[in-house]
């Protein structure tokens, strides 16, 4: 060992022992109290960075020399307690600094080697052991926990790990919970302050139970719906997933899933439940029997009246085959069934029914396809109409024209009796409701001129020639009205020949009101294939349109994909509804800046996708940069779109069409990666001032924070690019405050408990903004943490001593100087020396007593000017 002396007679004897010591790799060394000087070991002089031949006297000063600042205090506040008997060893981890300049972590053990008569100290030794591997490990590991809660956190949704017990302690829970319930994670882990199944709804615990039970029993699954009430007292529809956890000998360690918010599914099913049944309600009292039946002329749906009218005894049809109901059915329906499913419409208004009992009934009937949404034929729907009644009216007619009248006016549908000539002789009382024109004004005018319209003249000329050329027929045309509006109206008409002449003699028109058939028909497409958000197509309609356009005609084929930057900040800054406002402005856009002939898509999320046909690379570049210029020139209410782009072009019909969605995707996942970071900064600024419109109280707080941090962190001798990101920091400190609502945030009066739980969200949401921008990944992090305590009490994860920051430490301490010594309306701020006192009083509880220390001794030296 190295010795600041020379060597003794008895140290020679130990010189063996000495050079056993010197080759181990853990620094060595003792100390003789009453000098202060030191014998080291070889490794000790290593660590440091001396010479390992080097004869330097060292001493307790010039080893202090090169602890960290940060860690000198503590270091000597130890070694004290030894070298006066007050303990008899300490540990501790802390850095130093090498000759080279270097900064290492080191491990020191000191303990006291020999005592006098009376106890007291004599000499100490102690260990020194480079640790700096050991540390850069831990830092590695909790950077990888923090990537791993950040991917979970950023599920959709709430990721979960719990206890498989009555209340499914939580012991784990994603950023998504408060989304989900209103709480936030630190309210649900271990049941802080409410267990998950008190947010169950009573009705689904059991159900829910019992479905993990099976899991467990079987080691599968759990895929379950249930319904939850969240922290304000809503009502939501959930689905969770997850997998039971085992040990080692078989038991149950956890369960872990994910649980989604399907609300909004949930309802839309509700309404096509409701738009179903009432469907339904309007089918069953129609005065059709009505019959669906798919390709195989399996029933789908039948209506009551079609299992009464044909007295069907299995009441039980529905997944039957129409022909085993009824098997002597002549062959002549089966080829009416067949021509139906080839594309045709057939019907007819009088045609013999004849029952087994041998019975005629006469019906009217329908027989017409039904489509799929992809536009192939699904199967068959059968109107019929048992008109026994109507052929016996026909007797009466030739009988006597009074009870025609009679029935005519009676009918609760729309009928016209139409004399030889086609004009119109008896108009009934449904026929004025349905045209909105009364009998005196239609008599004896030609019935073509019901269907006279200035935006379709041509209508009229199509009935004058239907009604002309065939003596019965049915169809569907629209009806205008005198109010201006349109019915959609199934006709069905027939001639009858004069019994003298056999000429043409008089025509019955009768009509069927389907206009909300029609209607709910043509919404149910659109909603098929449009996003409810945007208005633009969907993903369903995108695909089924790459594959009508694989097709030579179409080629060069170009697909455009695009991807909104900064979405997540806009939400978490300005909410999901100023998001939403944001996709529907990019949706119009891009639709403005397209061709005609170009489909417009929302592929998911912020994504687009657009298809041009006949459309090369340069002329897809012209398309984007003419987007981009409409976006520049749009005013999204101060919210700058930016939008990246990635598009591939198919010439051949030999590529795929994946592999031209694959190119285009990872063309536009590089633009982002160069764009991305940039809008996100520049949303960041755009929050910021924002903020400051939104309070000028706020404004000026934050810069004085920033200029006090600054003041600190030089006192401290930080390095510049630490005391130039604090500054940073404690300018956005309050950045999480776009978050909360403008009348809180300029409140003249004290907070009320509601306003004050809002406010303490800051910090979660500052950090949640600062964190998407790699240049603020850091910042984010001292944002989060400024509200934290010294002694754990702060928000929002109740972190203590250095387990907080330095950075946030030296903000808290900065913030809450400002908060005491700037006016408001319902106090006089403090005064300089009244402020300083409140920090002196609370440091070691709020505040670091370090930090507050060196601030509190600047501010009354006067060495800096606040």
């Amino acid at each position: 060992m190295n010795q600041n002396n020379p060597m003794s007679s008895s140290q020679s004897n130990d010189m063996r022992l000495h050079r056993m010591l010197d080759a181990l790799d853990l620094g060595l060394w003792i100390m003789d109290l009453a000098t202060g000087r030191m014998s080291v070991n070889v490794a000790w002089l290593q660590i440091l960075g001396y010479d390992t031949d080097s004869t330097s006297d060292f001493s307790k000063e010039l080893w202090w020399e090169h602890i960290h600042v940060e860690d000198v205090d503590i270091f000597d506040r130890n070694f004290q307690h030894v070298g006066r008997g007050d303990q008899p060893s300490f540990s501790q981890e802390y850095r130093l600094r090498t000759c080279s300049g270097n900064w290492i972590w080191v491990y020191s053990h000191v303990q006291v080697l020999d005592v006098d008569s009376a106890g007291f100290p004599l000499s100490i030794t102690g260990s020194l052991e480079n640790i700096s591997k050991r540390k850069r490990m831990e830092k590695l590991l909790r950077e990888s926990e923090r990537s791993k809660s950040v991917l979970l956190g950023n599920l959709p949704g709430m990721s979960f790990r719990c206890a498989y017990d009555a209340n499914w302690t939580m012991e784990y829970v994603s950023e998504g919970c408060f989304e989900l319930t209103g709480y936030r994670p630190y309210d649900l882990v271990w049941n802080h302050v409410k267990a998950y199944n008190e947010l169950i709804l009573p009705e689904y615990r059991q159900y829910l139970y019992d479905a993990w039970n099976e899991a467990v029993e079987k080691r599968s699954h759990v895929k379950v719906t249930y319904r939850i009430r969240t922290a304000d007292g809503k009502e939501k529809w959930v689905w969770e997933q997850g997998i039971p956890i085992y040990r080692a000998d078989g038991s149950v360690e956890a369960l872990e899933g994910l649980v989604l918010d399907i609300t909004a599914r949930k309802e839309m099913e509700l309404a096509a439940h409701h738009s179903m049944e009432l469907m339904r309600y309007v089918v069953e009292h129609s005065r059709s029997a009505i019959a669906i039946h798919d390709r195989n002329m399996d029933y789908l749906y039948v209506s009551q009246r079609y299992l009464d009218d044909y007295r069907v005894k299995d009441r039980d049809v529905i997944g039957k085959n129409h022909y085993e109901i009824f098997p002597d059915l002549p062959e002549k329906w089966r080829k009416v069934h067949q021509r139906a499913l080839a594309g045709e419409v057939l019907s007819a208004e009088n045609d013999p029914f004849e029952r087994e009992d041998g019975s005629t009934d006469w019906t009217r009937w329908e027989c017409r396809p039904w489509f799929e949404a992809d536009g192939s034929i699904g199967g068959v729907i059968v109107y019929t109409e048992i008109i026994n009644k109507w052929k016996r009216m026909e007797a009466e007619l030739r009988k006597t024209h009074g009870r025609l009248e009679r029935l005519i006016e009676g009918a609760s549908g729309p009928i016209a009796i139409l004399d030889s000539h086609r004009r119109i002789t008896r108009f009934n009382e449904a026929f004025e409701k349905i045209t909105g024109k009364k009998w005196a004004v239609v008599k004896e005018k030609p019935f073509h001129i019901l269907f006279d319209s200035e935006s379709h003249p041509e209508n009229a000329l199509v009935w004058e020639e239907m009604l002309g050329s065939d003596l019965k027929g049915s169809a569907e045309f629209d009806l205008p009205h005198a109010d201006g509006a349109s019915r959609t109206v199934l006709w069905n008409w027939a001639t009858l020949s004069d019994d003298d002449t056999d000429e043409f003699g008089y025509t019955i028109v009768q009509g069927q009101d389907i206009t909300y058939r029609k209607t709910a028909e043509h919404q149910l497409r659109h909603m098929g294939d449009h996003d409810y958000l945007t208005g633009l197509y969907n993903r369903r309609y995108l695909e089924e349109e790459l594959v009508r356009r694989d097709t030579a005609g179409h080629l060069p084929l170009t697909l455009v994909m695009v991807d909104t930057n900064g979405l997540k900040i806009v939400n978490d800054s300005f909410g999901h509804e100023k998001g939403d406002e944001l996709l529907q402005d990019v949706a119009q856009l891009l639709v403005k800046g397209c061709r005609a002939s170009d489909i417009v898509a929302r592929y998911g999320g912020d994504e687009f996708v657009m298809i041009l046909s006949g459309t090369s690379g340069s002329q897809a570049d012209h398309i984007i940069s003419r987007i981009q210029v409409l976006a520049s020139n749009l005013d999204s209410g101060r919210i700058r779109l930016s939008m990246s782009f990635g598009y591939a072009t198919r010439t051949s019909l030999q590529e795929p069409l994946h592999m031209l969605f694959k190119k285009a995707e990872d063309i536009l996942y590089r633009n982002k990666i160069y764009e991305s970071t940039s809008a996100k900064s520049k949303s960041i600024g755009l929050v910021m001032n924002t903020l400051f419109e939104k309070s000028s109280r706020e404004s000026n707080h934050s810069k004085r924070v920033s200029e006090i941090c600054e003041q600190i962190a030089k006192k401290l001798r930080m390095s510049k690019e630490d005391v130039n990101r604090l500054k940073i920091a404690g300018l956005m400190h309050d950045i999480g405050k776009i978050g909360v609502e403008e009348t809180v945030l300029n409140k003249p009066d004290k907070l009320t408990r509601e306003e004050w739980s809002e406010m303490r969200r800051h910090p979660e949401i500052g950090y949640r903004i600062l964190a998407t921008a790699s240049e603020f990944s850091e910042v984010a992090d001292f944002i989060l943490e400024h509200q934290e305590r010294w002694d754990g009490k702060g928000y929002p994860r109740g972190l203590a001593g250095e387990d907080i920051s330095i950075q946030a430490r030296i903000i808290a301490v900065a913030d809450a100087f400002d908060a005491m010594t700037s006016d408001r309306a319902y106090r006089k701020g403090l005064g300089l020396d009244a402020a300083l006192q409140e920090i002196e009083k609370y440091a070691g509880s709020q505040f670091d007593p370090k930090i507050a220390d060196v601030f509190t001794t600047m501010m009354r030296n006067g060495s800096v000017a606040i």
